[in-house]
């Protein structure tokens, strides 16, 4: 009780037996249990429970080794590398610039000094997932890329195509969009309630979508300020949220209530470096 070591092999037991009748009367035995040969084996590190199966636990290394419950994934954003499950090669040399991912399919691009491939992934319904190339488009310079339902809409680096639709069905080129200017490539895509947004260049288009065949005409367009950039963009409510490289704001808001008549609203400056990707929460409120 006081003293000397712990031993991790030894167990005291205290065991109590009480009654009140015929008067309140307790006896009380102390037992000291030993595992035979008294040895102590200890499994603390990563190494060691990596050899053992899991069941919705998960094995960390943050102080040497650690068994955890799972929660639903097994991602650590400090340490993504650690996580990697799965991972796959894309056609060509190119360097992709975006991914989006729908339940069972991921889609991303090259993007290859002048050319490049949109691709169609498969995953499978494992753990973890295994990724497959499912189709490949030759030919698109990608930038960015939405889906929405059956169609992809690709922001690319041709100026003569700078958005693309693509019929998922038929894996097929079906609409596009270009705007008159011909300073800039699309870098960032958008589309909401039949209305296309993208970046070109320094300006914010809108373009028609209640039809995804053809080429779709431009309903209007704004700067986003002198030699800014506009790369990736959301839209939520009624505005725009883009990411721009140049100026005091590197993320302006535009106010698209009509977007056939779009006005720069706002913006944020946030540290002086160049925008280049935006995230906007539901409510719009960060």
């Amino acid at each position: 009780t006081t003293g000397g070591e712990v031993d991790p092999s030894t167990k005291r037991v205290v065991s109590e037996i009480s009654w009140q009748e015929p008067s309140p009367t307790s006896l009380e035995s102390t037992v000291y249990l030993s595992r035979f040969g008294n040895e102590v084996y200890q499994e603390t590190t990563q190494a060691q429970f990596t050899g053992g199966s899991l069941s919705d636990t998960a094995i960390t290394n943050v102080s040497g080794g650690e068994v955890i419950l799972r929660n639903g994934g097994h991602g650590d954003w400090c340490r993504p590398t650690d996580y990697v499950v799965a991972q796959i090669d894309l056609p060509h040399n190119g360097a992709a610039r975006d991914v989006k991912a729908i339940v069972g399919k991921a889609f991303t691009g090259t993007h290859t000094g002048g050319t490049g491939s949109f691709v169609e992934l498969n995953i499978s319904n494992a753990d973890p997932p295994v990724p497959s190339i499912l189709n490949i488009i030759q030919g698109y310079e990608t930038n960015d890329i939405f889906i929405d339902q059956n169609y992809a809409y690709i922001a690319t680096g041709d100026i003569a195509k700078d958005v693309v639709i693509i019929d998922l069905n038929t894996n097929q080129e079906v609409g596009l969009f270009n705007d008159s200017y011909l300073f800039g490539t699309a870098q960032g895509i958008w589309v909401k309630d039949n209305v296309g947004y993208v970046t070109i260049g320094f300006r914010l288009h809108t373009f028609n979508l209640s039809q995804k065949t053809g080429e779709r005409p431009e309903l209007d367009s704004v700067s986003l300020g002198f030699l800014a950039t506009g790369y990736r963009l959301q839209v939520v409510g009624n505005y725009a949220y883009v990411a721009v490289d140049f100026g005091s704001n590197e993320l302006r808001l535009v106010n698209v209530t009509n977007p056939s008549n779009i006005s720069v609203a706002g913006g944020a400056d946030v540290n002086g470096a160049s925008g280049r990707e935006v995230a906007v929460s539901q409510s719009g409120n960060r």
